[in-house]
């Protein structure tokens, strides 16, 4: 699909100025932005559910999959995807590596 771009004007041969457009609303206060800010609800981040995640993969052999439908059930909505994520992110740096050296990785479908 082609991008529509604006044409390109000459200014007149008499030498006029270019003109500045200034936005018609007006600019929001920041602090005013900031309480609104406040006000938003959290969104759930999937980081906060990193010891449920390791407790279900770890101590109860969970796959992905059945920890995201766990979760799901409880009002957390997260999908295998988040769920994988989460898991390989708090993998400790040593344990990483190790893996790495060994050309382990660990299987999303798992």
């Amino acid at each position: 699909m082609k991008t529509k771009h604006a044409k390109k004007t000459r200014p007149e041969q008499s030498g006029s100025e270019t003109k500045t457009v200034v936005a018609s609303t007006p600019i929001p206060d920041p602090a005013a932005l900031a309480d609104a800010a406040k006000q938003e609800k959290r969104v759930i981040a999937a980081r906060d559910y990193s010891n449920v995640i390791d407790i279900l993969r770890n101590e109860k052999r969970f796959s992905f999959q059945k920890i995201a439908d766990w979760l799901n059930a409880r009002g957390v909505p997260l999908d295998n995807n988040d769920v994988y994520r989460v898991y390989v992110a708090n993998i400790p740096g040593e344990e990483k590596e190790a893996m790495h050296a060994h050309g382990e990785e660990i299987d999303p479908e798992d």
